[in-house]
């Protein structure tokens, strides 16, 4: 077996325990009116995040990136994956959600700082 790979294999355990408490710190820690988080599932392995943001998205992921907050928006609607049919909530939904990462290499701490900005600049 390849030596990288094994390395990695070896790792998992512990990526995705730091990948699931990344995902609970976000759950826990970023609270505001205008922030509609998903059920938490703990069995998943995340490695985003994604919430839904009810203010206006487009403004507020400008001002993430200003501040090298590395989010994104990308989703791909089911309206679009199955053309034709009126799918109402998944256009609202493809306007308001939010990904930010859970990669294993970010420390809490710098979730917790990223956190913090981001309700700073709701």
């Amino acid at each position: 077996m390849n030596p990288y790979v094994e390395k990695r294999l070896n790792q998992l355990n512990d990526v995705c325990k730091k990948r699931q408490e990344n995902m609970q710190i976000y759950q826990k820690f970023l609270q505001h009116e205008f922030i509609l988080h998903p059920e938490p599932n703990l069995k998943s392995i995340a490695w985003r995040y994604t919430f839904r943001y009810l203010g206006d998205r487009e403004k507020l992921l400008e001002r993430l990136r200003k501040v090298r907050i590395d989010c994104s928006s990308w989703y791909l609607p089911s309206h679009l994956i199955f053309e034709g049919k009126n799918q109402k909530n998944s256009e609202i939904l493809s306007k308001e959600l939010i990904n930010l990462w859970c990669d294993e290499k970010t420390s809490k701490e710098q979730i917790k700082d990223n956190i913090n900005i981001i309700l700073s600049l709701l």
